[in-house]
């Protein structure tokens, strides 16, 4: 067995009890031991040479995207590691990854994907409740055969962005802004404009209603 220090320093205590909190929950069964002096954070490791070197790359990558989570840049934009966004949220279904973006646009926050990120303004703890608030919803829309695939992704958006929890009465409602339409020949609710354009639509609407979100 060999051992291995890491030291981080970080800008208060506070701080640093944080991270230790984070990579605890990311380390756990992990052979390591954990100390806190002030803003100062100490992690033994004890593992063979292999298993040592994986368990420093762990640790360095967390640590990496905790900080780029964490710490926002100058202009207020925050990078959440979208591997760590599947991990932490409580999903019950997956969902595309485009759908936590659409709904941050809608609700105002510049977003986009870059190299594995979500790049944002949002902080990741509200990151993670969209993202938890699009896979309740789109677990419900599975389970009802009547909507085609792209209509329930819009769904899970438009229920996400506006915090609603009424599916027919939200379908009903896009139905009568052209947004939806029923399929006479399959029965299926489907897309009466391109997803884009649909996207365009409820953003006029979040601008003259708002949302209800908390």
């Amino acid at each position: 067995m060999t051992t291995r220090h890491v030291f981080f320093s970080f800008k208060n205590s506070s701080e640093a009890v944080n991270f230790v909190s984070y990579i605890q929950s990311k380390m756990r069964g992990k052979n390591i031991n954990i100390s806190v002096k002030g803003k100062k954070v100490k992690i033994t490791l004890r593992a063979s040479k292999q298993d040592l070197s994986l368990l420093m790359a762990m640790i360095k990558n967390e640590y990496k995207n905790w900080k780029l989570s964490t710490h926002g840049t100058k202009t207020g934009f925050y990078k959440h590691s979208i591997p760590r966004i599947l991990h932490d949220a409580k999903l019950k279904t997956s969902i595309p990854i485009n759908s936590i973006i659409d709904v941050l646009t809608l609700l105002g926050y510049p977003a986009r994907i870059e190299s594995g990120y979500i790049v944002t303004t949002m902080n990741f703890e509200n990151v993670i409740k969209i993202t938890e608030k699009i896979s309740e919803k789109y677990r419900e829309l599975l389970e009802n055969a009547k909507y085609a695939p792209m209509a329930r992704r819009l769904l899970a958006v438009v229920l996400s962005t506006f915090n609603w929890n009424d599916i027919n009465q939200t379908t009903e409602k896009l139905i009568n802004m052209d947004i939806l339409s029923i399929d006479s020949r399959t029965s299926k609710i489907t897309l009466s404009v391109a997803y884009e354009k649909a996207l365009e639509k409820i953003k006029e609407m979040v601008k003259t209603h708002g949302n209800t979100r908390d």
